[in-house]
């Protein structure tokens, strides 16, 4: 079984990966600008998630994939309760859980991961909010439902 941290660090990248995937099908693959970034953002996760296999425990069992999934469902309940969002809610929260496990890592090969990852992922929010506000709210109210969750 894997530690709780990588986890909930492979949780994270499921939940980008996963909602990359989402707003591509919903047609946000259409413009140039989001199949690059996309591109970019899937390829920080892959990094990421090779350095978490790489770790002590850090490969998933069946057990930690089926909890993850668990978890993924029961976010995706609590934080999106009518299924209704826009990309920034989603990116916003993934911002904010993405610096939460940076304030837990030692310098070396998978912070720096997770910093490219947080690159990416405040890439794509400007490229759906130009303005690009970070939003307290929506990334406090992800990282206390992603605390509550068994990863």
């Amino acid at each position: 079984m894997a530690s709780q941290a990588i986890r909930r660090q492979s949780t994270i990248c499921a939940l980008l990966e996963g909602f990359l995937n989402m707003m591509a099908d919903q047609g946000a693959g259409e413009s140039e600008m989001f199949q690059a970034l996309r591109t970019d953002a899937i390829n920080a996760c892959n990094e990421a998630v090779e350095l978490l296999r790489a770790e002590p425990n850090g490969r998933l069992s069946d057990r930690d994939i089926e909890r993850i999934k668990r978890a993924i469902d029961r976010f995706h309940t609590l934080c999106f309760p009518g299924g209704q969002f826009a990309a920034e809610e989603p990116l916003s929260m993934l911002i904010c859980l993405i610096v939460d496990q940076l304030a837990f890592m030692r310098k070396g090969r998978k912070q720096e991961a997770f910093e490219k990852l947080l690159q990416e992922t405040e890439n794509l929010m400007v490229c759906f909010d130009p303005t690009c506000e970070y939003s307290a709210p929506d990334g406090y109210r992800a990282a206390v439902v992603f605390e509550a969750l068994e990863i």
